[in-house]
């Protein structure tokens, strides 16, 4: 009986979790030259991305742009466009075509593959653990890229880059109590989850089985003295 109980409950907790990044397509009701407006949706948080759809017959579509919320009216979302170049190809003109109403945004974008940035090893299996349905992309990819960087000291900026180059918009970092996963595109913490990081001394950045990653004779980046402080200041966090 309490095997059956734990099993509805982590059902219970997964389709809460999907329902709380589901995708969600919505068309455009209005549009001005630095964003638009489109129907409001509670799976949608605000900094949550995603690609704005311009269909061009019944055969062809393609991305035309990035999107991420903004703000929420009543029935209503505010997106600003940005740029999308995470299918950029360089033997390629760029596409630039608009925005307009009724063309359609998905948001909630790549939000089934997802990093995570916490501080050992056991924290690491204790967040795939939790949250099962995502597709969890390896720490290692993200430690090789800083090594070969010679950087310790990941910015957003590294982080938006590892994203993009693996086809992601998702990252989980775990902070002292605290879970929080982050838009990639806006850098905004999107969902908050209790979550205790399991009592080790952190491996700095974050844990990998890279190993030390060393810092580049002209690299004058900040080094990490402490995981919790390091990563609640890049994400903004006061408490």
């Amino acid at each position: 009986m309490r095997i059956l109980s734990l099993f509805i409950a982590l059902f219970i907790a997964s389709s809460l979790f999907a329902n709380a990044f589901k995708l969600v397509k919505t068309p455009i009701i209005e549009v001005d030259k630095k964003g638009a407006w489109v129907k409001n949706s509670p799976y949608v948080p605000i900094g949550s991305s995603g690609v704005v759809i311009k269909k061009f017959d019944s055969k062809h579509s393609t991305i035309i742009a990035g999107a991420v919320v903004e703000k929420k009216e009543k029935d209503k979302m505010r997106i600003k466009f940005i740029m999308f170049d995470m299918l950029e190809q360089s033997a390629l003109p760029p596409l630039r075509v608009m925005p307009q109403k009724g063309d359609m945004v998905i948001l909630n974008y790549l939000y089934n593959r997802a990093f995570v940035i916490a501080p050992n090893e056991d924290t690491y299996l204790s967040v795939l653990s939790d949250f099962p349905e995502i597709s969890w992309i390896h720490p290692d990819i993200l430690a090789a890229f800083l090594s070969k960087e010679y950087n310790p000291a990941p910015k957003k900026e590294d982080f938006q880059k590892v994203c993009k180059q693996n086809t992601s918009m998702l990252l989980f970092f775990a902070i002292d109590k605290k879970g929080y996963f982050v838009d990639c595109n806006s850098f905004k913490i999107i969902k908050e989850e209790n979550f205790t990081v399991k009592e080790a001394n952190a491996t700095l950045p974050f844990y990998s089985r890279i190993g030390k990653i060393e810092s580049g004779l002209f690299n004058f980046s900040d080094s990490i003295k402490n995981y919790d402080s390091y990563y609640k200041k890049l994400l903004g966090i006061k408490k």
